[in-house]
């Protein structure tokens, strides 16, 4: 098939043209894979990548010291290291390596330049990039042509021999199967990368000066990215400084020591030509760095180029000014031996320290990425098995992608028979498509009237929504909700819905989330901690996105989507807690749930100072002791102390609140969103200081006494104090009921379920031994133990049958096991025993949820 006839699979592209300089990296990708899968490639990344930096680090004299030279290119390596992706531009970061080295080269040995047009010929035929090249050796004969004696007789044959090299780099350009239109395309991917469309909506096209902006200077890779261009321009100013400071370098002098003289010499002559002289900056190095520099700001994608030139030439200009220093050194017989190997232990310190971290993903935890160490695939990041679901029988023919590499995969298995509507060739799909795609995507998000409409023309493809990123979980929000479209697909990676009228895949693929939960299915009882973090978080957000924000109006059904959604969620957290009780995320993702099981009310209710309810508390006090609980594994989530000032805020638990608000605002903010929830957090702190007003005293010398000290603290929120006052004023052996009740209540509100449990299993005195059981088995549902809840509930109703905190507990117990039957017994159960409207209605929802799955 001619090239320029090429099939476009984006159907809202069609007739749009395509140039792919991409082919060779693309056929070389798919014989590597062929051959040896995902782990060849990633193998295979790694050796370009390491072949690039040899040629890099290689391009040096012999005078200027290695390891001074390494450490100088640290930054840069690390901030290279957080592109090292399988993509066309690792293999322009090779080329571009190969350009430096020859051009390092060249003014010793100009023949070198005719392997520039060899390396062009496979850039421009691999990335579009391939302009860079042209474009450094432009810098490198502007840096010959300005040096002293450039144009002299004896440098004729020199330049005859480059210039010929320069215009075989020029016709290697059009070495490609698009000839002319395949040498400008850099041109039309400038204008591409260009368009504030896309540097507003895509990530790796921002300004740096935009994301500085927008999150600030806390991010670990912008700080890297900072510090290597810091660094880079000193390695310009010192030197200078040096030299101004030193005086011009004196002539070798005649030293005590002939030998060091001898060697220095046979080092100048050895050493004499290179493209950067030592005695000033080397105009090819500033333009290099200035350029690329400019790029990086440009655009954060360009990093990867600019840590490879930028750590170039740092530790040229490093190596040189050392190397000087050292030359000055021998010149006036000093010794610095100790200080050389000292500084070569601490190089090779550093890189151990450096690669200990790569290798145990502590840098990747640091700098916020969530990569791991392997030679697969990145787990939980490829819609591997929700767009092979989307090529099932019945589907609809057609996709939107609201993942751009989402839709590359899509395109990848089923292409051309199959097309989506835009993919991530921006230069192919251009603003015009990109623009109607986001929009598109916006108002599924907002739930803007007219948004099917919007898909029926497209002839109601199949949408797929990306469930890793929190952003597009609104979309869920609004097709779980939509009156004709259906769920038919649901993974930690993407969610997958089609239109009512493909009755062959709704019938069969439709995803009923209570069934899951019920039928205990695989993935609820996987034993990969990561997947089922990335499923409780998936949940999580999008039960959030349907909770109606702000002034925007409701979705239609959204309490009744919303529960099974917090019900899954729930069971993968709590399956996260099993794996692994460290994991912060178990804790945080069943706590978020839970506090949202039922929307909190809208005004303060000091539930701490009363009797325990189980209607009213139990799902408050469990989402209470699992974020106190996430809260002890990590002091840096923000979601956590978020919430859990809205938790102690509905409760008038102001001394928590206090402590959290404080806690919460002296965190780094890592985004624009968490400084706007600091800001509100902070604002509301005047009040709650006001409300905790002046802490009583805790002395006492009589009831009377206990008791006015008692009521002033829980009157002013201060609910841990009040619970430490009460248990210091009356001793174990002899506390009475409605002591231990009081201050095991007050440490269930505080997230202190285990010494709610043990303050309520050693009362002696209860009033009955169902209610002391009713309660130890509510701190053992909050605890998380379900086996000894259930034990606990069924004991107390042997001994009262009739207690409905006993029933209505067990339901839940029964509910959330995902034991339909049992659920739905106990409910009944609890109904006839419930003791008012609110209770009645809360078992009624229960029973309505659960009959479909139960066999009574």
């Amino acid at each position: 098939m001619p090239w320029s006839t090429w099939p476009i699979t984006a159907f809202g592209a069609e007739g749009h043209p395509w140039i792919d300089l991409h082919w060779t990296f693309q056929v070389g990708l798919s014989k590597l894979y062929e051959f040896g899968g995902i782990p060849l490639l990633n193998v295979v990344k790694c050796l370009v990548t390491c072949l690039a930096l040899v040629l890099l680090l290689s391009a040096k004299r012999r005078d200027r010291p290695i390891e001074v030279m390494a450490l100088a290119w640290l930054p840069a390596l690390i901030l290279l290291g957080g592109r090292m992706y399988v993509r066309p531009e690792t293999v322009s970061l090779l080329y571009l390596a190969a350009y430096l080295a020859i051009l390092f080269r060249i003014e010793a040995h100009p023949r070198l330049a005719f392997a520039l047009p060899v390396v062009q010929i496979l850039w421009v035929n691999a990335q579009g990039l391939f302009i860079l090249g042209p474009i450094v050796l432009t810098f490198a004969l502007i840096d010959a042509a300005a040096r002293p004696g450039a144009f002299t007789p004896s440098r004729k044959r020199w330049w005859r021999t480059v210039l010929i090299a320069t215009a075989l780099v020029g016709l290697a350009c059009f070495v490609n199967p698009y000839g002319w239109k395949g040498a400008i395309y850099p041109l039309q991917l400038a204008a591409t990368m260009d368009n504030p469309i896309f540097s507003r909506t895509i990530g790796e096209l921002q300004p740096v000066s935009d994301f500085i902006k927008k999150a600030g200077l806390g991010n670990l890779p912008l700080q890297f990215h900072l510090l290597t261009i810091v660094l880079g321009a000193l390695s310009f100013l010192l030197p200078i400084l040096w030299r101004i400071l030193a005086g011009k370098e004196a002539p070798p002098a005649e030293t005590t020591d002939a030998k060091k003289t001898a060697k220095f010499k046979k080092s100048k002559k050895r050493n004499a030509i290179v493209v950067a002289g030592p005695r000033g900056p080397s105009l090819f190095r500033f333009f290099l760095f200035l350029t690329f520099t400019a790029l990086s700001w440009q655009a954060t994608r360009n990093s990867h180029q600019f840590a490879a030139v930028a750590g170039t030439v740092t530790a040229w200009n490093f190596g040189e000014w050392i190397a000087a220093i050292r030359r000055r050194n021998l010149d006036q017989s000093r010794t610095a031996g100790g200080f050389r190997v000292a500084g070569k232990f601490v190089v090779l310190g550093t890189l151990v320290f450096v690669f200990s971290l790569v290798i145990s993903g502590k840098l990747y935890t640091w700098m916020g990425e969530g990569r791991t160490i392997g030679f697969g695939e990145e787990p939980l990041w490829f819609p591997r098995q929700a767009v092979e679901a989307a090529g099932r029988p019945g589907m609809p023919m057609r996709s939107i992608c609201f993942h751009n590499g989402h839709a590359a995969y899509y395109e990848y298995l089923y292409a051309p028979e199959r097309k989506t509507y835009a993919d991530a060739r921006l230069e192919v799909v251009g603003a015009d498509v990109y623009t109607r795609y986001l929009d598109v995507q916006n108002r599924i998000k907002g739930n803007a009237p007219g948004w099917s409409d919007d898909l029926k023309a497209m002839g109601f493809p199949l949408v797929l929504v990306d469930n890793v990123h929190a952003m597009e979980a609104g979309l869920n929000a609004t097709m779980l909700t939509a009156k004709d479209w259906r769920c038919v697909w649901f993974d930690p990676v993407a969610a997958l819905y089609v239109h009512d009228s493909y009755k062959e895949a709704v019938e069969r693929d439709r995803v009923d989330f209570f069934s899951r939960h019920f039928s205990r299915s695989a993935e609820s009882e996987s034993n990969d901690p990561a997947r089922q973090i990335a499923l409780a978080k998936a949940f999580w957000n999008t039960a959030y996105q349907l909770i109606p924000q702000g002034n925007t109006p409701p979705r239609p059904g959204w309490r009744e989507a919303m529960r099974p959604l917090i019900q899954n969620g729930l069971d993968h957290a709590r399956r996260v807690q099993k794996l692994d009780p460290d994991a912060v995320e178990g804790w945080k993702y069943a706590g978020l749930l839970e506090y949202f099981r039922e929307p909190p009310a809208d005004r303060v209710v000091p539930r701490f100072r009363m009797t325990f309810d189980p209607i009213q508390d139990i799902s408050i006090v469990r989402a209470t002791h699992d974020l106190v609980t996430a809260r002890t594994r990590s002091k840096q989530e923000g979601n956590v102390l978020a919430t859990l000032i809205g938790l102690y805020r509905i409760r008038g638990m102001n001394a928590e609140e206090l402590e959290t608000i404080d806690a919460f605002v002296a965190m780094p903010a890592a985004s624009p969103e968490a400084r706007d929830s600091q800001g509100k957090a902070l604002g509301k702190r005047a009040e709650t200081v006001t409300a905790l007003g002046v802490a009583p005293s805790t002395k006492w010398r009589n009831l009377s006494e206990l008791t006015e000290s008692l009521n002033t603290l829980l009157l002013q929120g201060r609910a841990e104090a009040a619970a430490d006052l009460l248990e210091s004023a009356y001793p174990a052996e002899t506390r009475p009921w409605e002591i231990i009740d009081r201050v095991a209540t007050l440490r269930l509100h505080l997230g202190q379920a285990e010494r709610a449990r043990t303050l309520w299993r050693a009362a002696k005195t209860p009033p009955s031994a169902a209610l002391k059981l009713a309660r130890t088995a509510a701190a053992s549902l909050v605890l998380g133990d379900f086996e000894s809840s259930r034990s606990e509930y069924q004991q107390a109703l042997t001994n009262d049958p009739n207690s409905f905190e006993a029933l209505y507990g067990l339901a839940i117990v029964e509910f959330d096991s995902g034991r339909a039957s049992e659920a739905l017994s106990a409910a009944r159960n609890a109904l006839e025993k419930a003791p008012d409207a609110a209770a009645k209605s809360t078992l009624e929802a229960m029973i309505r949820e659960v009959s479909p799955y139960s066999q009574k």
